[in-house]
């Protein structure tokens, strides 16, 4: 008590008449006093603010990864293992990114779904460790386990401690129920385009046999690891999305793998944790459906050689080639006999084509030109992939479908609008040519602009509008255009020459006026996003007709923009179609708020597959597809099996 009394006053005589001023505490003459006795005065003591002081790094002990004492409890990961690896161990083969996010907050576990989880106030106390067999390995050395590089660690360890270091799969009569059960999925990982080695390999090897008490464990965290990689891929998708990158601009989805797994099995109901993985779209439950069949298909079937695609095959000449498209044709098309005429309707080989052609994308011709005969050689191996990389494109949108949004499928130049599961509209489209390639992302509309002014992208001014005002003083007349910023009481342009203007750092902008000849036609789809690119009229409908919708700088041109605006300002049909109708005519701009924001996915998938469990499949335009299926490949098993 005395020391505490005399810290107190030491601070307020140092803070009153400064350090110097204070004699030591060694030569401080201090008599014994009866503390029972002892009254001290009343003391007002001044304001005193004390310096922040920065603590010096300290470790607990174990901190070096070695086993904690028991009652010892965890404030801070081991060093090189919360995100981080000893620089001798290899690294995992994939972290997850729901449980690497709970392992930098390892109570995190014991919070609500990542998905609709607020921010915590304040960090949780840390859990325990345990003294059992599980608690000792996870907290121990690991650059020397058998185990390194293998299982990721920092995820391991907040799914045991937020249940007490209880293993979930070994040990009991129950347990080794619930491992038979995860062990059957993953092993089946390939049903969802995924590889089975990547989540089953070192498990399964392991379990061939019961496991002894010296694998026992390695089986526990083995079969742990695999289930929470596979059910984050799954869910959220193997290939992480990227806002900044217009190939997969979707925001990427969040999902708590560990709490989910945590919840079934509180709840005992470990299968509808593994059924409710995928994405619940329709499409994406055809695509799994189409996979199988392909690759049943591809095991009953044998596939004709290659077609040499150089020059186009004449339907009515002796061309040997006949021979094989007649025998891929068949394989593709049940209607046509082998013996089919030519032509002949459509029974005869020129109707067959065309089916095909439509069903992949092409110009329905019914001619053998080098695009349809290099689409009739895709190989089987090639069209399981591509059905893999589309499954994985559905996996990076929201899990639950919304209430209502609008689809729009680039390859097959088609808008959807989708309310709850039902398609009420469907609009032709085009898209962005390969050299203005259109982004796939999510984005919302926000609003809806009638009767819209066009503002020229600094790229269209440059390459194209520029040369045209050199080669023609009253373009920007002509078009409607005018100046913005150029010389006062001139807005077309006149008095520049515009053959001393450079591309580079074109000083004006030129924004087209409103009207029925704009660029943007007379509804725009406001929907914010960092390419610029929307939904929009065009004055040129015709060109919906054309074989190659592959035409625009990126944005989306739709053919039913009014019957779109309708549906998406939502309320009594006939009541908002009369109303922008009306606004067109009256010729103003005008824009129109929606009460409630309607999502946008403008989608980019090569394969659609049907309810007979056929598949359509595209041309990949964009050359989008190979990142994705090279990513699904991915290195093998880092565990050799008979561990």
């Amino acid at each position: 008590m005395f020391n505490k009394v005399a810290a107190v006053v030491l601070a307020a005589a140092t803070a009153v008449w400064g350090w110097d001023q204070v004699p030591p505490p060694a030569q401080w003459q201090v008599p014994k006093l009866d503390l029972a006795q002892l009254k001290l005065p009343d003391i007002k003591f001044p304001h005193i603010e004390l310096p922040r002081i920065k603590l010096p790094e300290f470790k607990l002990p174990g901190g070096d990864g070695g086993t904690a004492a028991p009652g010892e409890t965890a404030s801070v990961p081991p060093q090189g293992e919360a995100g981080e690896v000893h620089a001798d161990a290899p690294q995992p083969r994939r972290k997850p990114e729901g449980v690497v996010a709970a392992a930098a907050s390892p109570p995190a576990i014991l919070a609500p779904s990542a998905e609709a989880a607020p921010a915590a106030e304040a960090p949780p106390a840390p859990a325990p460790r345990g003294d059992g067999p599980l608690s000792a390995r996870l907290y121990g050395d690991h650059t020397r386990d058998r185990l390194a590089g293998v299982v990721d660690w920092a995820a391991l360890r907040v799914f045991y401690a937020a249940r007490g270091f209880t293993p979930v799969w070994t040990g009991t009569a129950s347990g080794e129920a619930r491992a038979q059960v995860a062990l059957d999925v993953l092993g089946r990982a390939d049903t969802q385009g995924l590889d089975p080695d990547d989540y089953y390999a070192g498990a399964s090897s392991l379990r061939q046999n019961p496991p002894l008490p010296a694998t026992a464990t390695d089986f526990e965290l083995l079969l742990t690891d695999g289930i929470l990689r596979y059910a984050h891929d799954v869910r959220v998708g193997l290939v992480r999305p990227n806002p900044s990158d217009p190939d997969m601009a979707f925001v990427p989805q969040s999902f708590d793998a560990a709490f989910a797994l945590q919840g079934a099995l509180r709840k005992g109901d470990l299968g509808a944790f593994f059924a409710d993985l995928p994405p619940r779209y329709p499409q994406y439950r055809m695509l799994v459906s189409a996979l199988a069949n392909l690759r049943a298909q591809t095991q009953s079937r044998a596939f004709p050689p290659r077609i040499p695609d150089e020059p186009a095959i004449d339907l009515k000449s002796d061309d040997p080639r006949l021979v094989l498209l007649r025998q891929r044709l068949v394989i593709e098309d049940g209607n046509l006999s082998p013996v089919a005429p030519a032509y002949g309707g459509a029974d005869g080989l020129r109707g067959a084509i065309m089916r095909f052609q439509q069903r992949n994308g092409l110009p329905a011709d019914g001619f053998a030109g080098p695009d349809t005969l290099d689409m009739l050689n895709a190989r089987p191996a090639d069209r399981i992939a591509q059905v893999r990389a589309n499954m994985e494109r559905w996996r990076w949108l929201p899990h639950v479908p919304d209430e209502r949004a609008i689809y729009v499928q680039v390859p097959e130049a088609i808008i959807r609008y989708v309310e709850d599961g039902r398609v009420l509209l469907e609009s032709r489209a085009i898209f962005g040519r390969p050299t203005n390639p259109s982004p796939a992302m999510g984005v919302k509309v926000t609003g809806i602009t009638v009767n819209p002014p066009w503002h020229a992208p600094e790229s269209i001014t440059a390459n194209e509008l520029l040369p045209a005002l050199r080669s023609d003083r009253n373009f920007l007349k002509d078009q409607n255009m005018v100046l913005i910023g150029g010389p006062p009481g001139d807005p077309y342009g006149y008095s520049i020459d515009w053959n001393s203007v450079s591309s580079r750092g074109f000083p004006y902008a030129i924004q087209q006026r409103a009207g029925a000849a704009s660029a943007l036609g007379r509804i725009k789809f406001e929907m914010p996003n960092n390419y610029i690119v929307y939904l929009h009229d065009t004055p040129d409908h015709y060109f919906f007709g054309l074989p190659n919708q592959a035409l625009s700088h990126g944005c989306i041109r739709v053919d039913r923009p009014v019957d779109l605006a309708t549906l998406v300002l939502g309320g009594d049909a006939a009541q908002s179609r009369a109303k922008i109708e009306a606004l067109i005519a009256a010729g103003a701009t005008t824009r129109l708020a929606l009460p409630r924001p309607v999502p946008v996915y403008i989608l980019y998938l090569t394969a659609i597959a049907e309810e007979d469990g056929a598949v359509r499949f595209y041309p990949d335009l964009y050359k989008r597809d190979p990142e994705i299926r090279a990513a699904l490949r991915g290195p093998a098993s880092a565990l050799s099996p008979g561990l």
